[in-house]
């Protein structure tokens, strides 16, 4: 039996509160406790350090955007990051897709709907 696992958007905000980018992620565990994470995470990468700063010191909204509960889904997290590449100009916290084995893009055109 796999794990539900919540994929997930953090849009960070700037010093006047508007929403600078977004980073999109994947969690089994509870979303809330999850976010608590990134707040207190000492992440090196330097897209996580942004983001991770961002949140801290402006603030942040976050948002479910869908559950799966099998493993071979877990391709959606990609194909969610690669809808906001395609259909928005955000800034995208998350490092390149192209090197990631999962990332199938089976579920553009889907998602967002």
């Amino acid at each position: 039996m796999d794990l539900p696992q919540t994929i997930y958007a953090i849009f960070p905000k700037d010093e006047k509160g508007n929403i600078v980018g977004v980073y999109i992620g994947a969690t089994s565990k509870p979303l809330e406790k999850r976010i608590k994470g990134h707040l207190n995470s000492l992440e090196t990468a330097p897209n996580q350090i942004k983001l991770h700063e961002l949140m801290r010191n402006n603030g942040f909204i976050y948002q479910s955007l869908e559950t799966h509960n099998r493993f071979e889904d877990r391709h959606l997290e990609y194909d969610w990051i690669d809808y906001f590449i395609k259909k928005t100009d955000l800034f995208l916290f998350n490092a390149k897709l192209a090197k990631n084995p999962d990332y199938r893009n089976c579920c553009y055109g889907r998602v967002g709907k």
